[in-house]
């Protein structure tokens, strides 16, 4: 395997390159840390005091220094997970492994054109239709002969 990182390898950085620095962590820097990402700015306002809320936490009854929050809460979802708590137990396969798939069932009910349908499938479909005309005791205007006291639909 070759050494990537030997003097004159043309896949490392020259010198005084600044690829990365704009976004490069600078530690204590807590503004460019709650930045994020360029670009996503606007619509994470609550993600953005959320992070901000954490990093400024300090509480001396509790021994909390500052920075410290998002660190104890997880240890507390840990404390509670190991004595069996579901809703804790749940949260870390969330994060570690991931939310499971979630399966959706979709049917398709499109109609379908006649054309389109198997002799089969026309026969259950008739079948269908005749069964739910006479639960409903609806008239099958095909079977029924017109009526000659009613005027036709076209004049």
């Amino acid at each position: 395997m070759p050494n990537l990182f030997k003097r004159g390898n043309p896949y490392t950085f020259k010198q005084g390159n600044q690829a990365g620095k704009k976004t490069q962590f600078v530690a204590g820097d807590t503004e460019q840390a709650l930045r994020g990402k360029e670009g996503q700015e606007h619509g994470r306002m609550w993600t953005r005091a959320i992070k901000a809320a954490l990093m400024d936490y300090r509480s001396t009854k509790d021994n909390i220094k500052r920075g410290q929050a998002l660190y104890k809460i997880a240890m507390k979802v840990v404390e509670s997970a190991t004595k069996g708590a579901w809703p804790a137990i749940d949260e870390i396969g969330n994060r570690l492994e991931g939310r499971a798939a979630q399966s959706i069932k979709v049917e398709d009910n499109r109609e379908r054109l006649p054309e389109e349908m198997t002799d089969a499938e026309l026969l259950g479909e008739i079948g269908r239709i005749r069964a739910l005309r006479a639960a409903k005791q609806v008239r099958d205007p095909a079977a029924a002969a017109p009526d000659e006291s009613e005027p036709s639909g076209i004049h």
